[in-house]
């Protein structure tokens, strides 16, 4: 978790469409994605209930707050999160909140918009 703050504050000023972009490529390279968890995982209540994720451990981190203050990061391996969440959340009828901020900010996506997309990223790298 040793990622310097200037990066972070770099990366968390990006547009949600610019973060979009760091969470695929970052996912794709590292193979993991990070969600909140304890007992339970995280979870936004709108029209639709969604579920955050975050593409590297620290970003989960310091949206650990609130709501969300008992909660710690949570990796969860790629294969995991194709076979199994994709599924279940479309099942569930969740959305994905990918990298909201502190101050909330996130992209709301299908779960199988957000499958299409990993899938295309990940095939830049075989």
């Amino acid at each position: 978790m040793n990622t310097h703050p200037r990066k972070i504050q770099n990366v968390i000023s990006l547009t949600q469409q610019e973060r979009y972009d760091y969470f695929l490529r970052k996912t794709a390279d590292s193979m993991t994605l990070w969600g909140l968890f304890n007992e339970g995982w995280a979870t936004t209540k709108g029209k639709l209930v969604s579920i955050p994720f975050w593409p590297e451990e620290r970003f989960a981190q310091i949206c650990a707050t609130d709501e969300w203050r008992d909660l710690a990061p949570k990796r969860i391996e790629i294969e995991t999160f194709m076979k199994n969440w994709i599924p279940g959340m479309e099942r569930d009828n969740r959305t994905c909140l990918i990298f909201p901020t502190p101050e909330g900010k996130g992209l709301i996506k299908a779960p199988r918009a957000l499958l299409f997309d990993l899938k295309s990223e990940m095939s830049q790298y075989e």
